[in-house]
């Protein structure tokens, strides 16, 4: 079991990804017309950040500091025995791909 405060990094091993502490509250999520307009987000992006509404976090837990690396989850997939479903996505640094 993992102990911490908010903020905090944690390791659960020498090999494992970075983790840091979030602690329980609440914020508001989204953006308003006038912060889009002036960030010139454009309009396709901008309808994801509507409508402002509050989130709340009712537990502290902990998530992974970054992204997982193919690597990562190539040790997560043999470790465990997991398969993978078809079609998972993989990020190019643009858009989301189908892999295969």
């Amino acid at each position: 079991m993992w102990a911490g405060e908010p903020g905090q990094v944690l390791r659960d091993c020498a090999d494992c990804p970075e983790m840091v502490v979030v602690p329980s509250g609440s914020f508001i999520m989204g953006s308003t017309a006038s912060e889009t307009a002036r960030e010139g987000t454009p309009e396709r992006d901008a309808a994801n950040e509507k409508p402002q509404h509050r989130v709340t976090i009712a537990k502290t837990f902990v998530v992974i500091k970054t992204e997982v690396t193919q690597s990562q989850f190539s040790r997560f997939v043999s470790a465990s025995g997991h398969i993978p479903p078809e079609g998972c996505k993989v990020w190019n640094g643009e858009a989301n791909h189908g892999a295969s």
